[in-house]
This record gives structure tokens, C-alpha cells and sequence, in this order.
């Protein structure tokens, strides 16, 4: 997943998205040594899965913090809705910002589900090899 994220983010020349894909793709080899670690029963194998999401969880964070603090500019189509409606705007720009909030809610959420259940579980698994 993060190679794909850093080939995608390469062609659009965004440095956020490929900072984000090489630090995901990072976290990803290490998890996969950790899991060849664990297999083999040598040591390390325990800091290298659980670190690996605890990387991707803080990435995801950051991800959603960095939408909040610095949000893209509207398009626009976005821009011409919002003054086609007239009086309303103010109620319109207030959703937009909700549903900003609400994504970085969302990523923030699932990843903490999903990252942390996985670190979770790679400490239960790997207890006996350190």
C-alpha cells in the first residue's frame, strides 16, 4: 500500500504524499522483517510489527491533523455553489468545515481500530520472542 501511495503521490507532485507513501512503505518492510524475525524466532521480531503500526497509526493522526490546521482550497465549482446560494453560505462554509472535521474523525478512528488492534495483537503473539 505504501509503494502505491508513492508512485500516486510522485505523479501528482504532491511532497506530503510521497513523505506519507515512503514513510508507509518504510513501516511496511519492517513489519514484514519483524514477521520473518518472528518465524525464525530470533529477536527483535516484537518491536519491529508493533512499531510498524504504531507508525502508521501516527502517520494516519498526522494525516488528519495536517487536513484540520491546513485544509485545501475549495474548487471552484464548490466556490460558485457556495455563492449561488445566496444567504446561506455561512451555513454552507459551516458544512464544509463539519465535514472536514468529520473525516479527520473518521480516518483518526479506523486507524486507531485497525493499527492499534494489529500493534494489540502482535504483543499478544509475540510475548514469548522478544
Amino acid at each position: 500500500m505504501g509503494v502505491l501511495s508513492l508512485i500516486i503521490a510522485s505523479m501528482s507532485v504532491s511532497i506530503g504524499g510521497i513523505v506519507v507513501g515512503a514513510l508507509v512503505a518504510a513501516a511496511g518492510w519492517c513489519e514484514l522483517d519483524g514477521y520473518r524475525r518472528f518465524k525464525d524466532g530470533r529477536a527483535g521480531s516484537r518491536l519491529r510489527l508493533m512499531g510498524s503500526q504504531l507508525v502508521v497509526l501516527g502517520i494516519a493522526w498526522a494525516y488528519a491533523g495536517w487536513t484540520l490546521l491546513h485544509p485545501e482550497p475549495l474548487s471552484p465549482e464548490i466556490k460558485e455553489m457556495l455563492a449561488a446560494s445566496g444567504d446561506q453560505a455561512p451555513e454552507m462554509q459551516g458544512l464544509v468545515d463539519n465535514l472536514r472535521f468529520l473525516m479527520a474523525a473518521v480516518i483518526c478512528g479506523v486507524s486507531l481500530l485497525y493499527q492499534g488492534g494489529l500493534a494489540w495483537y502482535y504483543c499478544l503473539k509475540t510475548k514469548r520472542v522478544r
